[in-house]
């Protein structure tokens, strides 16, 4: 009875032990087979299933389907390799916290029109990991977060490694300077560029500023000391030498208060009939309402109104503005409604990149510029960055009116913009940035009462004293008749273009011009409005309409001088003695 007993015990046991193992087997997820086919008594284990997730990649599939299927390839398209989990934050640069995950999502940051500057449009993407639902956030500026995302594309690729290059530019500490010595000058020009953070202070913005630093300077005739920088948080790595002088051009970061400051400044000192010009680059943005815009400074804006009202304080003859960033022609409006009725102090000229709706963009095939500004300063310059010879002249004048360069950069302006120029008086755009330099006249003086017709080694010459002034050769009846003339008008001057072989000449009356007429004269008139100067074939000419009437060959300066000196003194007429190969030539009122 013992050993039945045991035998049974040791059945139990085995059997339970038996009992646990498959247990353990089945509920382990190996085998999904039923066991109460051999185990009838036992409960059937429930199957464990992994539920469904979408992946990172089958995400990107996912918004680019519905949302970018046709112009992925024209896109920056970044993803957070990290999950975003319900109730987590994503903050662009201007609105902390724009948007709260409420579900467990894949975050996509997709640049729309890369290339622009910001402010442009974009889009923040959820796609979510359980359901694959893709949720679209329209935005006008990127994610504070870009750094901790991975490029997907071509484009976002290239813009990565720009945004890495752009921390570089700048040191990390903003550098905070005392007072500028601001003193009374007839001119100043305040160029700015804020960037927002080191992330999009973009190297193209540095270049702007030193491309119009050294035009102002090499053209224009203005001091390190009459050109106001503001630029970033103050730094530029290596140097911020703009000119290539040694030193740093640089005076403020590029904050609201150094700005105010520097404009109040400007106000007090700048000389009535002075001339005030500003330029502006990197981004800009656009406010709620009718043509409201704001200038992007380093970590913060300035509203077009309240710029507006700084600049009213400056009194002057001229004021220039020239802006870059995106919706910059929501400023226009304000600059110009500053200026109390009649606007003549100062008369105000305004151009911008881009219309109050739209974004600026940079250069597509010029290099790392800005499109507007690029071809606006080439300009004003007379040449490109890399020193081609450009040719904005259109009236022949010698001189780049704010109008000449507006419309030579719009007509070469290939990127999606509408570059603006508006005055609050018709004459404004009619200005230069520089003041017209004294023309350096060579002249000699004599006494139309003394002077004579003289026979000299066989040549016929017009004599004061013992000084030859005019050489006729053996035409002796043109030397009379030149002889004449002189002393009708009162002649007492000849002065001489490029001498010793001078390739034009004209006769003064006291420093004025001859006026009036005399019997004989062989006169062609021009309209002193429409000369200009043109390069046809190889030669520099002054021309009135179709009709040269002045030929130059390749003396292209003596050329531009000449006709600042006819538009001094007011000439009209073109007068010769002795035609179709003249002697003498004269010009008169």
């Amino acid at each position: 009875m013992y050993l039945k007993s045991v035998c049974c015990k040791s059945k139990v046991v085995t059997f339970q032990i038996v009992v646990f193992f498959v247990s353990l087997f089945y509920t382990s997820g190996i085998t999904n087979a039923a066991p109460n086919i051999l185990f009838p008594h036992v409960n059937r284990p429930r199957a464990v299933h992994m539920k469904h997730v979408i992946s990172l990649k089958k995400a990107k599939q996912l918004l680019i389907s519905k949302h970018y299927a046709k112009s992925i390839n024209k896109v920056a398209l970044f993803a957070n390799p990290i999950l975003k989990k319900s109730g987590s934050k994503i903050s662009s640069w201007r609105i902390p916290n724009k948007v709260t995950v409420k579900k467990d999502s894949w975050f996509f940051f997709v640049d729309e029109q890369p290339g622009a500057n910001w402010e442009h449009r974009a889009a923040f993407i959820l796609v979510n990991r359980k359901t694959g639902t893709v949720k679209k956030i329209p935005t006008m500026s990127p994610p504070r977060e870009i750094l901790r995302l991975r490029p997907l594309n071509v484009k976002a690729i290239s813009q990565f490694k720009a945004i890495k290059n752009n921390i570089k530019i700048i040191r990390r500490r903003m550098v905070i300077k005392p007072y500028v010595r601001i003193l009374k000058r007839k001119k100043y020009a305040v160029l700015l560029s804020g960037g927002m953070n080191s992330t999009y202070n973009y190297k193209r913005y540095w270049n702007d500023l030193k491309f119009i630093y050294k035009a102002l300077k090499d053209r224009y005739g203005y001091t390190d000391n009459e050109i106001i920088v503001l630029y970033a948080n103050g730094t530029h790595s290596p140097n911020g030498d703009m000119d290539g002088n040694g030193t740093n051009d640089i005076d403020y970061a590029a904050t609201k208060a150094n700005l105010t400051k520097v404009i109040n400044r400007i106000a007090a000192f700048i000389a009535k009939d002075g001339k005030f010009f500003f330029y502006s680059t990197n981004h800009g943005g656009n406010n709620p309402g009718a043509n409201k815009s704001n200038l992007i400074l380093w970590g913060e804006s300035i509203r077009d109104s309240e710029f507006a009202s700084l600049t009213k304080k400056i009194k002057c003859a001229q004021a220039i503005y020239v802006m870059e960033q995106c919706f910059s022609g929501g400023m226009m409006d304000d600059l110009l409604k500053a200026q109390s009725y009649p606007c003549t102090k100062p008369k105000v000229c305004v151009m911008t990149a881009a219309r109050h709706d739209e974004s600026s963009w940079s250069c597509d095939t010029e290099g790392e510029y800005d499109e507007y500004i690029y071809h606006w300063t080439s300009a004003i310059y007379g040449r490109t960055p890399s020193g081609a010879h450009v040719n904005a002249d259109t009236n022949g004048d010698g001189m780049i009116s704010m109008a000449e360069a507006h419309n030579y950069a719009k007509s070469r302006d290939s990127r999606n913009e509408h570059p603006q120029i508006g005055s609050c008086v018709t004459s404004a755009c009619s200005a230069t940035l520089g003041f017209p330099k004294p023309i350096k006249e060579d002249c000699i003086g004599f006494n139309p009462k003394r002077i004579a017709l003289r026979f000299i080694n066989n040549r016929w010459k017009i004599v004061d004293g013992n000084h030859w002034i005019f050489d006729f050769g053996n035409k002796k009846q043109e030397a009379r008749k030149a002889l004449e003339i002189i002393k009708h008008y009162r002649m007492n001057q000849v002065c001489f273009v490029g001498r010793p072989h001078p390739s034009f000449q004209y006769l003064l009356v006291n420093r004025k011009a001859p006026k009036g007429r005399t019997g004989g004269e062989d006169c062609i008139s021009f309209n002193l409005k429409n000369i200009m100067i043109k390069h046809i074939n190889g030669r520099w000419k002054i021309v009135d309409g179709n009709h040269w009437i002045f030929d130059f060959g390749n003396k292209r300066n003596e050329a531009y001088k000449t006709l600042k000196i006819i538009k001094k003194y007011g000439f009209t007429r073109t007068c010769y003695v002795g035609r179709p190969d003249p002697s003498f030539t004269y010009l008169r009122k």
